[in-house]
């Protein structure tokens, strides 16, 4: 584990840090001094196994600094499995006590939202709160074709030749409801959206004109001013000489 560690020490804290686990994520509750007591007698004991051999903050460092390392490998193979399409080959190892580290810091829920993977591969993500993501990755094609095989069928109905008035059906389909979602609405509510940005934007920099056009009235006023008071102390200059 380079020379901040050795793969003992690894052990011996990894070890500590399952039966302390709020002191692995560091949050504390209760008695402080009790977990800086536990730090000390980790600490004493990571010493003794060493060298390198740390006082308890440059073991919290440590400690800590493993964890960033995990977290950043966990959202770097996240990305790639996004990237990629699932694939793992571009992902970076994950080592099984990197694992262990990660279920017992939670490392997994902060960095995917679900529950743990298994040797640094992502679980698939889901959205469900995200009602057009499935919409926005299909193709167009695909769409219109579904929207064409879910539209409702048109009821075939024969007059009675005497007049009698009454229908029968000749077709059993049931009408059924359109796809709520299409592209061209979602494309016409963006479209909307800009059109109001662009409609801010634009009185927004009517704004701006305005208000640089009185800052430059005022300076022009300004330098009236300025002139009038020269012009008067060069008269009253003249009348004393």
């Amino acid at each position: 584990m380079g020379k901040h560690k050795t793969q003992k020490q690894d052990e011996v804290m990894v070890e500590f840090m399952r039966s302390n686990q709020e002191l692995a994520r560091g949050f504390v509750k209760g008695d402080r001094t009790a977990a800086e007591a536990k730090w000390s007698q980790l600490t004493t004991d990571l010493n003794a196994i060493g060298p390198p051999c740390k006082d308890v903050n440059g073991w919290k460092k440590v400690w800590s600094d493993w964890k960033i390392t995990i977290r950043r490998k966990l959202a770097k193979n996240k990305q790639e499995t996004k990237a990629t399409g699932g694939g793992p080959y571009a992902q970076l190892v994950v080592l099984p006590i990197e694992e262990t580290i990660a279920t017992i810091c939670g490392l997994f829920e902060m960095v995917d939202g679900v529950g743990a993977s298994t040797f640094g591969v992502p679980i698939a993500e889901t959205s469900p709160s995200d009602p057009f993501s499935d919409i926005l990755k299909r193709e167009p094609t695909d769409i219109q074709a579904e929207h064409c095989q879910t539209r409702a069928e048109p009821v075939i109905v024969d007059i009675d030749e005497e007049g009698a008035g009454e229908s029968r059906p000749r077709s059993k389909s049931v009408p059924q409801k359109s796809v709520p979602t299409d592209l061209q609405g979602l494309c016409a509510a963006q479209i909307e959206a800009l059109k109001k940005v662009v409609e801010t934007l634009g009185k927004m920099s009517a704004q701006q004109a305005d208000y640089y056009r009185r800052i430059e009235e005022i300076k022009r006023e300004e330098l009236e001013v300025t002139k009038s008071i020269a012009e008067a102390v060069s008269k009253i200059a003249a009348n004393y000489i």
